[in-house]
């Protein structure tokens, strides 16, 4: 291969040796990317189990608690913390919000929920997005 077509099948990240543009995985089973940014993996409610991570859902805004305030296990500073139930044509399931989700997250607000994880908290299935996740109304 001459020096030329090496540059072009190749791009350099600051800091890093060069990279071929191919297919972006992310942490969990579900969550890939395509060159152009499109979510080749994307799930369903009814396909999410305990101890998924990775994913990657678009759903409706159901319903919305009122906020509450609760302490870390860590006990720096109270959290406050909010349910909001989600749902699309396969389920439902419920989405933990944290301090500035509450008021990002609206009801009949259609949302992306990217790099989520899912665990069972007082034996109901939920959704949240943790410190590497993201939620974004769409």
């Amino acid at each position: 291969m001459s020096g030329e077509n090496k540059k072009f099948n190749q791009i350099k990240v600051a800091g890093s040796n060069p990279v071929r543009p191919t297919t972006e995985t992310f942490f969990g089973k579900f969550h890939q990317k395509t060159d152009f940014g499109e979510d080749v993996n994307r799930v369903n409610i009814c396909d999410i189990k305990e101890g998924d991570s990775g994913i990657t859902i678009e759903a409706e805004v159901a319903e919305k608690s009122y906020a509450r305030e609760v302490r870390s296990k860590y006990g720096y500073r109270p959290l406050m913390v909010a349910d909001a139930t989600l749902k699309d044509e396969t389920g439902k399931i419920t989405l933990t919000l944290w301090n500035e989700q509450i008021s990002q997250v609206m009801v009949g607000d259609k949302v992306k929920i990217e790099n989520g994880y899912a665990k069972s908290f007082r034996n109901v299935l939920q959704l949240s997005t943790g410190r590497y996740g993201k939620i974004t109304v769409i």
